[in-house]
């Protein structure tokens, strides 16, 4: 069965039966979930539909809860989630995306929801470096005024996995190059 597209409605009903299944399971603290790719961009109506959920998240205690719920949502709804640990991205890690965030205006009871900045955006989709996501920066490069030196500054209290590293810095100059004539 081929997932679905979500739409603002649904991203936020998954959210809603998210914050019912903790509530039903008797948890009682606040889970931080920050959105980021698709997510962002479908919750502040910059896109109309989403392949996936995308969140960080910023301790592995959030993770561990609502991994059983994201599994149950995935594997019987077919719906995707891409979860990330703040500090493990993939090839880097960046803690600084939370003090970055701005609080989303929607309430639930076991769930804060914040999204990640306009620059932290574009950084994650940069560095993901895949060819869907160069819309997604357009969109918001459009809308915002970033400007290189933010990029950059930003972009140097990243940590790479040694892996990674030059390939990541690499899809970085590129884009900056492109983008910043």
């Amino acid at each position: 069965m081929e997932r679905q597209r979500l739409d603002k409605r649904q991203t936020v009903g998954i959210l809603r039966w998210l914050d019912e299944r903790l509530d039903n399971s008797g948890h009682v603290g606040i889970y931080r979930l920050y959105c980021m790719g698709g997510t962002k961009m479908v919750l502040s109506d910059l896109r109309q539909s989403s392949e996936d959920l995308d969140f960080l998240v910023p301790s592995y205690d959030t993770f561990r809860v609502l991994s059983t719920y994201i599994v149950e949502l995935e594997l019987k709804r077919k719906i995707r989630f891409d979860v990330f640990l703040e500090d493990d991205l993939p090839g880097y890690y960046y803690k600084e995306f939370e003090e970055n965030s701005k609080k989303a205006n929607y309430q639930f009871k076991h769930l804060d929801l914040y999204f990640i900045d306009d620059v932290d955006f574009v950084i994650t989709k940069v560095l993901a470096g895949r060819p869907k996501d160069i819309d997604d920066i357009s969109k918001v490069l459009s809308a915002k005024n970033i400007s290189k030196e933010e990029l950059i500054k930003r972009f140097r209290k990243i940590r790479f996995k040694s892996e990674k590293e030059k390939e990541l810095k690499e899809k970085f100059d590129v884009f900056l190059s492109k983008l910043y004539k």
